[in-house]
């Protein structure tokens, strides 16, 4: 048995993503060796979990923080706090407008899943709105949000153009003047992620809870879940706040219809990302799960590989430099094969990712109508045999030139 031995930053930026602080007493220990506090608030503003370290730093040791980051904490909550309810205000007017012209938009992730799983929606931060609508909908949404000043990055491209990209990326992502960005979905992954889960069922299952002063229809707690291992996995899992999700939906909701994750999960092929979901959340945060998931994870060896493998970058022994980062859902990682149990998946995964042209190759090459057909050939041809040919070319220029410069400073310093 291998036995980590983590620094003390490692451990205080584990203990604190959760919202239940079980180990108060070691908290404090760990917080009393003056550790690097620089490395943990970059590390939990990176994570995401800023608001909960804050909040657990001032209620479980007040007294043994520096006096600056007991006030910059208590500072940091208070504008989440007053940042929350400004989303909620925005997410509210957003849905209103979209509900007047018989827009049904079913909100998830952001200020829903803080109010919906977290005890202070503070500890919780967001980047954007997201909420779903049919794809029938698409054309009377973008014209409905851009009546409310939102307007879309791709609106410098054609309309076929725009099409595409709509039916590649399965959403949009819209911005106005202060406010945060609105991200409409009719699918929960771009179409070169393959994945398939029943859209019309999620839907059909949204619940309604109070929300910003009325009630509104979101996803319900089992498709909560599978949206966050479904998203966590096309993230790659750099972020601990995605597996803090899953742990306090877990929490939350004791009663999960598992039957009904295990149709849904295995008829859309995402089985085995719901499994990973699970083994992260419980190897990482101790999450309890129910006997039936542990012994669907222990008999899926590739799933226990994964976890290791994710759950080691995603809790370091040692807080260094390397603050994670996330890569692009639009380039093939072997993490993704590997979260597909079916072949069929992912050779579709592979060759769509590989294949499928991109907003950036519309605006380097703008193909006329009939000539549609031979965007994925320019993409290959670009990505894969000029684009790496002329890294490679700049890559030595740039050795023969500093060779050059290196010649003539030695041939300086000998005259």
């Amino acid at each position: 048995m291998v036995v980590t031995v983590r620094s003390p930053e490692s451990h205080i930026l584990l203990a604190t993503a959760r919202q239940d602080l079980t180990a108060v007493g070691d908290l404090r220990r760990w917080v009393a060796t003056s550790p690097d506090w620089d490395a943990v608030v970059a590390w939990a503003l990176a994570h995401g979990t800023a608001g909960l370290l804050c909040r657990h730093l001032i209620e479980a040791a007040p007294d043994l923080l520096p006096d600056d980051l007991r006030e910059a904490a208590g500072a940091y909550l208070r504008c989440e706090s007053e940042r929350n309810v400004g989303a909620r205000a925005q997410l509210a007017a957003v849905l209103g407008a979209l509900n007047a012209v018989g827009i049904e938009a079913i909100p998830f992730k952001g200020p829903v899943l803080a109010a919906q799983v977290y005890d202070d929606p503070a500890s919780r931060g967001f980047a954007d709105l997201d909420f779903l609508i049919d794809e029938r909908n698409v054309g009377p949404t973008m014209a409905t949000l851009a009546q409310l000043g939102y307007r879309s990055d791709v609106a410098d491209l054609r309309q076929r153009h725009r099409e595409k990209y709509h039916a590649y990326n399965g959403q949009d992502i819209l911005f106005a003047d202060q406010a945060l960005p609105v991200e409409p979905h009719w699918a929960l992954a771009p179409t070169t992620f393959d994945i398939r889960l029943d859209m019309p069922t999620i839907r059909r299952r949204a619940v309604t809870i109070a929300f910003a002063g009325s009630n509104i229809r979101c996803l319900s707690p089992e498709d909560t879940l599978l949206v966050a291992a479904v998203h966590g996995c096309k993230e790659s899992w750099w972020r601990l706040i995605w597996l803090v999700d899953v742990a306090e939906l877990l929490r939350r909701n004791q009663g999960l219809d598992w039957d009904y994750l295990d149709r849904q999960s295995a008829a859309s092929g995402v089985g085995r990302m719901l499994r990973l979901s699970l083994a992260l959340a419980a190897r990482v945060l101790d999450a309890e799960l129910p006997d039936r998931v542990r012994s669907a994870i222990v008999a899926d060896r590739v799933c226990q590989r994964l976890a290791r493998r994710i759950g080691d970058r995603l809790a370091p022994a040692y807080l260094d430099d390397a603050i994670p980062g996330g890569g692009s859902v639009f380039r093939l990682s072997a993490e993704s094969l590997l979260a597909r149990e079916r072949f069929t998946d992912r050779f579709r995964y592979a060759f769509r990712t590989l294949t499928t042209a991109r907003v950036q190759h519309f605006r380097m090459l703008d193909l006329p109508d009939w000539l549609e057909f031979a965007y994925p050939l320019f993409k290959v041809a670009h990505d894969y045999v000029a684009l790496p040919a002329w890294l490679a070319g700049k890559a030595v220029m740039a050795r023969v030139r500093a060779a050059t410069t290196g010649t003539g400073a030695d041939r300086g310093r000998a005259a």
